[in-house]
């Protein structure tokens, strides 16, 4: 787990708006199951059993994604950047979080059990 995005005081959570960055264990754009679970805060092991996300691709313009997130009737929009070693992720549900956002987290793990853990490789 990075130190540089671990803290312990939730007034100091980041904004889930603000980009998140995930290191690619195996670089080239590959994200597995064990890079994930070093991001998963408190707040989203709460929602350990949130329904099933429908993630949609809306744009994508170079190593930048956006991805659709509706789950429960709610959409929420996932921001990407993409680069060969790390992911940038931020989530519009405009919440204080202290790693990724349970609707970015559950969206990135459907992704990777869905289509494989290359689908951001594919986007490079």
């Amino acid at each position: 787990m990075s130190k540089k995005n671990v803290t312990t005081n939730k007034d100091d959570w980041r904004n889930s708006r603000e980009p998140y960055t995930i290191e690619l264990t195996r670089g080239n754009g590959v994200l597995t199951e064990l890079d994930m679970n070093g991001h998963i805060g408190w707040d989203t092991l709460k929602y350990m059993y949130w329904s099933d996300p429908k993630v949609s691709e809306l744009s994508r313009q170079g190593n930048r994604l956006e991805l659709s997130n509706t789950s429960d009737g709610v959409r929420y929009i996932l921001r990407v950047a993409i680069e060969r070693n790390q992911l940038h992720v931020s989530c519009s549900c405009d919440r204080k979080v202290e790693r990724l956002c349970h609707h970015a987290y559950y969206a990135l793990h459907h992704i990777i059990t869905q289509s494989g853990i290359h689908y951001f490789h594919s986007k490079l």
